[in-house]
């Protein structure tokens, strides 16, 4: 698990070191917002022990972001799963560190989870990036090994819209549908 802090600079002098933390962040459901080490740990606490898909999300994002595309996955993975609990397609606010459940307080479908699985896919895994201003669209993907291939399709940046087929991250096409 990785976890993104400020620090030494790895690279540019503005961009933050991204740290190592420990397992006793980590849950096979997802991230705990405290360590289970903590004196104020309390799996059952909205705050204090809690997993959150938006934190789980945001780590994935840095994981992938920061090349560590295992764990990063792992977390994604944890997230999407949770559309299958319950409601399908519903994703809950807030789990207990300690059992994989959702809390007592916890809203049964919030939006910001559901962004959380969204979110680590485009800016994540594909590592997408647009500027429409520049007309200007990245794409770096982290392909788990098993995946043969991935498309992109319809995305607009300004009044272009994209799509992008790939195989790996050596062989990617994209194609533009209109004039920037």
């Amino acid at each position: 698990m990785l976890s993104m802090l400020p620090g030494k600079p790895i690279g540019r002098k503005d961009e933050p070191k991204f740290c190592p933390v420990d397992a006793d962040h980590q849950t096979d459901w997802g991230m705990c917002i405290i360590s289970n080490l903590s004196p104020s740990y309390n799996g059952n606490g909205y705050h204090f022990g809690s997993v959150w898909p938006l934190f789980t999300g945001w780590a994935s994002v840095g994981e992938y972001r920061y090349h560590q595309p295992l764990p990063a996955y792992t977390n994604l993975r944890s997230n999407a799963l949770l559309a299958l609990d319950g409601s399908l397609g519903h994703l809950t606010e807030v789990l207990s560190g300690d059992y994989y459940q959702p809390l007592s307080t916890s809203s049964p479908h919030q939006i910001w989870s559901a962004a959380m699985v969204v979110s680590p896919i485009l800016r994540g895994m594909l590592c997408l990036e647009t500027d429409a201003h520049s007309h200007n669209v990245t794409l770096a993907p982290h392909l788990p090994a098993d995946w043969r291939s991935f498309s992109l399709d319809n995305l607009r940046v300004g009044s272009t819209t994209i799509a992008a087929r790939g195989a790996s991250m050596v062989r990617i096409r994209a194609c533009l549908q209109g004039m920037p």
